[in-house]
């Protein structure tokens, strides 16, 4: 676990009350080498924001990896987040989940992946919730200069 934090964001706009709030992430990994496993929780105010509409996030995330053949990658993940707006009432939860499925190549050096991502966020706020379906097809280039041959 990583030790927990403190943030302070100092305003200078009047409109805008000064942030002061605990912040901690914690991960748990597990490796072989064929599989991964990731879990992380943490509480933060994010860097991003819509406007001056500052939150609380509460997160969780999992992602699972799997590698068959040698050079066929699966994975799936997915997160949680809570996101407590400290200037209004609104709150939101979003939910995330993805899968996919790469072939690796060229020593492993290329990797052609297709992955399905789906995000919905649920809002006390009329307006403010939405669904989002997403289908990616990617070419990962990755060499490691420090490995020996």
């Amino acid at each position: 676990m990583t030790p927990s934090g403190y943030q302070k964001r100092d305003f200078e706009k009047a409109t805008l009350d000064d942030l002061e709030e605990v912040a901690f992430h914690a991960d748990l990994n597990g490796t072989t080498d064929i599989t991964k496993l990731r879990v992380r929780v943490e509480r933060n105010i994010p860097d991003f924001t819509e406007g001056d509409a500052y939150f609380i996030a509460y997160r969780g995330d999992l992602f699972f990896e799997r590698i068959l053949l040698e050079a066929i990658r699966t994975y799936l993940g997915g997160s949680y987040q809570y996101s407590d707006y400290l200037q209004s009432e609104r709150e939101d939860s979003t939910y995330s989940g993805y899968v996919g499925l790469g072939y690796r190549f060229f020593n492993k050096i290329f990797e052609l992946s297709l992955e399905y991502k789906r995000t919905e966020r649920d809002s006390n706020q009329t307006g403010l919730s939405y669904e989002e379906n997403q289908v990616f097809l990617r070419l990962n280039i990755a060499y490691d200069f420090a490995a020996k041959e």
